[in-house]
């Protein structure tokens, strides 16, 4: 197993210290382990320690902003009045790339997973990282097709001068194209963001499910599973361990 592996695998320690809210632990914890790197690193190793290191900072600290340019939920995709401002009792964020096409697949589960969390003040939103910021089009016109000649029907046969093939008739016809990601999400819980917010969170594995605090701080950055958003999957299970770890004040 490479180094780098190795790591990804280790400092889940102090990330499960960090969600316990050991912060002291979990200094030490990532202290030892970053001691025990052997100091001859290959470029790859160095590379990708250091990102899991990257993502690890995020635990405890303030959210990044969220850069983004459409709501699919609203028909004008005007964007939340509250993004960035307000987390709820907790927030629940899941990023994933365009291209991911197992991520948009679970796209039938964001609205049972927005009804139960907002049973309990809790946000949810998905994450679309395109790099076309604009709103998508709506979904081209059904194909068009020429109308079949009934049985029996003679056609003219156009005449030409000198022998010349006739013209052949003409039919125009619209090939209706493939639907992209952000049309198959329209309606639904998901807004726009630019591609760089999966370097911001140093996503590498898709979807990634990103939970915070009421304050917006940072609890929870892991890969999350095809299942997560099911009723009593793991954001909730995230959710009510944020919300018990870290309560709201009364009344918000």
């Amino acid at each position: 197993m490479s180094i780098h592996a190795l790591y990804a695998d280790a400092i889940a320690l102090p990330a499960m210290l960090q969600f316990a809210d050991q912060p002291e632990a979990a200094a030490s914890s990532i202290a030892e382990l970053d001691a025990a790197l052997p100091t001859n690193l290959s470029p790859d190793d160095a590379i990708l320690t250091a990102a899991s290191r990257r993502q690890y900072r995020l635990l405890g600290s303030p959210l990044p902003k969220i850069a983004a340019s459409a709501w699919l939920l609203d028909r004008a995709f005007v964007l939340p009045h509250d993004l960035n401002t307000k987390f709820g009792s907790a927030s629940v964020f899941l990023l994933f790339p365009d291209w991911c096409a197992q991520c948009v697949a679970m796209s039938p589960q964001f609205f049972g997973v927005v009804t139960r969390l907002n049973a309990s003040a809790v946000y949810f939103y998905a994450l679309l990282a395109q790099a076309d910021p604009k709103p998508p089009r709506p979904l081209d016109a059904p194909i068009l097709t020429p109308k079949p000649i009934a049985q029996g029907a003679k056609t003219a046969r156009p005449s030409t001068p000198g022998g010349a093939k006739p013209e052949l008739p003409h039919v125009e016809m619209q090939i209706a194209a493939k639907p992209v990601p952000a049309q198959l999400l329209m309606g639904t819980p998901t807004l726009i963001v630019p591609p760089e917010t999966l370097n911001t969170f140093v996503a590498t594995d898709f979807p990634l499910l990103i939970a915070t605090d009421h304050n917006g701080i940072v609890r929870y950055i892991q890969t999350a599973p095809d299942n997560a958003l099911v009723p009593g999957g793991l954001a909730e299970q995230i959710v009510d361990r944020i919300t018990d770890q870290w309560p709201p004040p009364a009344g918000k």
